[in-house]
């Protein structure tokens, strides 16, 4: 069964079968050695701050 990264619970563990997303994560997360076929184990999961806003842009007149 595939899973995403996201959906592994502290203590639970994988094997990496494909590394997704834009060219910038994807080189950072294969520089990490987040490759196919690599075992990994989540120790903790960071929280999300969903407080963060952009300002709206603002028109001049």
């Amino acid at each position: 069964m595939m899973r995403l990264l996201s959906d592994l619970k502290p203590g639970q563990s994988g094997t990496v079968c494909k590394v997704a997303g834009d060219k910038a994560l994807r080189r950072r997360m294969l520089d990490m050695g987040l490759v196919n076929g690599a075992e990994v184990r989540v120790k903790r999961v960071a929280r999300r701050f969903s407080g963060c806003t952009s300002p709206a842009p603002s028109r001049w007149a």
